[in-house]
């Protein structure tokens, strides 16, 4: 019987195509203050990447999900420390990403560090199944008695499979 073999050159691999999946990467509220009354969605100003266009820009806090699937987001907060809004020592600060802040799976919480000079950053990742026209967003909240400044902050949605 002949061989269905069929011979490759050295090094030879077949190529694989991997669909593009939607990614979304958004940064940049500003200096931008909140209260501690409720959980609040952070405004982003940049859009750094938005391969399926879903970024709201008339509210700039939602990424509206393109196509069904399974999704992580990942959400960075960085509290001010200096000036306008400073953020109090030893003072509850949480971080959210998902569909509403009360998703408890998606929230992360810190509390400060006592040292007045010292910057923190909280980060909160998660992996879920989203629908189209989910709308994902990250949030914060604080214990604080005055406003609080949160002057970097970013959202990243990636789109992992079906």
């Amino acid at each position: 019987f002949p061989s269905h073999d069929i011979a490759r050159p050295a090094g030879f691999e077949p190529a694989i195509a991997i669909p593009a999946q939607p990614f979304l990467e958004a940064y940049d509220p500003g200096v931008w203050t909140l209260n501690n009354t409720a959980w609040r969605k952070v405004p982003l100003n940049t859009i750094g990447t938005d391969t399926a266009g879903g970024w709201d820009a008339g509210n700039n806090t939602d990424y509206v999900i393109p196509q069904a699937g399974l999704y992580q987001l990942q959400g960075i907060v960085r509290p001010a420390r200096t000036g306008t809004g400073a953020f109090p020592d030893s003072t509850a600060f949480a971080a959210g990403v998902g569909i509403t802040a009360q998703d408890g799976d998606d929230v992360v919480w810190a509390v400060s560090p006592d040292v007045a000079a010292a910057l923190f950053t909280l980060s909160v990742d998660t992996i879920r199944r989203y629908n189209q026209g989910d709308r994902v967003a990250l949030f914060v909240k604080h214990s604080a008695t005055t406003d609080v400044a949160i002057t970097r902050a970013r959202l990243r949605v990636l789109r992992l499979t079906d």
